[in-house]
């Protein structure tokens, strides 16, 4: 019985540990975030920003290309996986054969 409260206390400390952590994060991250917000209204709309911003679009752009393509890849190479079972079981029906997945 004390084998299991000691073991339920070893872990409920890891979890507040953890948990401290993640929280002292978050606040650091909170800070950080209202300091820049902070100068990004000082320094109102530069041009340098704006250069950036367009230069984050076409990016993103260009990543949410790459993905779509990719997402493409992979249906296409599904469909061609399927087919391929599915005229293979035809043609091993014509023919009489059976497959041995295991030996295959």
């Amino acid at each position: 019985r004390n084998t299991y409260l000691t073991g339920f206390t070893l872990f409920l400390s890891l979890v507040l540990t953890r948990t401290f952590y993640i929280i002292l994060d978050l606040l650091h991250t909170q800070e950080e975030y209202a300091k820049l917000k902070k100068e990004t209204t000082l320094k109102g709309g530069s041009e340098d920003s704006a250069k950036e911003i367009e230069e984050l679009k076409k990016k993103l752009a260009a990543e949410q290309a790459k993905s779509r393509d990719f997402e493409t890849l992979k249906k296409q190479a599904a469909q061609q996986h399927d087919e391929f079972d599915r005229l293979a079981t035809k043609y091993n029906e014509a023919t009489g054969n059976k497959s041995n997945k295991r030996v295959d």
